[in-house]
């Protein structure tokens, strides 16, 4: 369950900070 929960965490991420900008 908790490396389900990382996961929606990492999906997250890449909706709100796309790697392009995590990238910079």
């Amino acid at each position: 369950m908790e490396s389900q929960r990382q996961n929606v965490g990492i999906l997250a991420m890449d909706i709100y900070f796309p790697p392009t900008c995590v990238q910079q």
